[in-house]
Order: C-alpha cells, then structure tokens, then sequence
C-alpha cells in the first residue's frame, strides 16, 4: 500500500490513498509561480483542507510503501505528540 504525505512548514498531513500526487505538485507550483494562492487537499469525501501557498511555503510531497499490517498510527495533536490545544479544530490527516 502506498502512503503519501505532505510536509507544509515543518507538519506533516497525511493524504487520501487516491490522491494524484502529480496534479497536486502541479496545482502548488502553478500557485507558487502566481505569487501566492489557496491549494484545496481532499481528506475525505466529506472534508477537505485548503493550504495557503507562497513562494516562501517549505513543503514536500513524500510516497512511500507501506505494509498496511504494521502501520503505525499519525500521532495526533501538537509536536511530539502532545495534545493539541486547538482540539477539534486540529485537523491533521490520519
């Protein structure tokens, strides 16, 4: 199973499994090259996250193999696994 991931600043989101990793470099770059602009990342059928991007956004788009038996889960909340104080409002992928 593939796992794709997107690194905004420093955070790491996991993305959907059909994600076209392709077309969503291109939609970054092309609002990179604009000057700046809202890139929208479907987390689910119902829910999805727009990520503002400019010229100095740091992201990577990372596609590894994983064996889905040994998954490990996406640690939830703020940096090292702390909980988050914006509770609900944290939307991490998972």
């Amino acid at each position: 199973m593939l796992l794709a991931t997107i690194t905004v600043d420093g955070r790491e989101h996991r993305l959907p499994p059909e994600t076209n990793t392709a077309e969503l470099s291109a939609e970054i770059t092309e609002q990179v090259r604009a000057g700046g602009g809202f890139v929208e990342i479907q987390r689910d059928g119902e829910r999805s996250r727009r990520i503002f991007v400019t010229p100095a956004s740091g992201m990577s788009i990372d596609v590894r193999e994983i064996d889905h038996h040994h998954e490990q889960p996406a640690p939830r909340g703020g940096p090292a696994g702390l909980p988050s104080f914006l509770g609900e409002f944290d939307f991490d992928f998972e």
